[in-house]
């Protein structure tokens, strides 16, 4: 089993901790007590509702799942450099990102 804290920079406080069981390749999370509806995920929030504070499996693997970045799209790097582009920091306005990574052509 491996256990990773779930933290919430925007808050500065701790949600709870993820489980992981490798052998059977499922995760649990606990999440803190002293969380309400607020202050907890809003997949959570109708746990903490209830004051349920673990998580089951299946919900806790949809949660995850949701912030795993998919393989096609982890080889960024890979296409910039194959495809002879530069990153370029802009500001982008109206649009969802405030700053981001721009690509553009050499």
């Amino acid at each position: 089993m491996k256990a990773y804290e779930i933290d919430d920079e925007e808050l500065k406080l701790t949600i709870g901790v993820l489980l992981y069981y490798g052998g059977e390749d499922s995760f649990i999370i606990e999440l803190e007590d002293g969380l309400d509806e607020g202050t907890a995920p809003l997949m959570f929030a109708s746990f903490v509702r209830n004051k349920t504070y673990t998580i089951p499996r299946d919900v806790s693997r949809k949660w995850v799942l949701e912030r795993v970045i998919p393989n096609s799209r982890q080889n960024l790097s890979y296409l910039v450099k194959k495809d002879r582009l530069k990153p370029l920091r802009e500001e982008v306005k109206g649009n969802l990102f405030l700053k981001g990574d721009v690509i553009r052509n050499k």
